[in-house]
């Protein structure tokens, strides 16, 4: 599943959305970790076709944050 998410500067999402792939249910609100960085969910269920240009270039989810 792709999900589109903002990265958390002091805490709070800025900037704008990036894509991500995840193996596991995410839901928009709930906060996920990217390699070192964390970011909050925004979209979820992003169409396959919508990446298809970038595909091989998006970061993995390693996990979401428990609240």
């Amino acid at each position: 599943m792709y999900i589109k998410a903002k990265y958390l500067k002091n805490d709070i999402p800025a900037g704008k959305a990036y894509t991500f792939e995840t193996d596991v249910p995410v839901k928009i609100g709930d906060k996920i970790s990217i390699g070192k960085a964390q970011a909050i969910v925004e979209v979820v269920n992003v169409q396959e076709d919508e990446v298809a240009g970038y595909k091989e270039k998006i970061k993995k989810v390693q996990k979401v944050e428990e609240e």
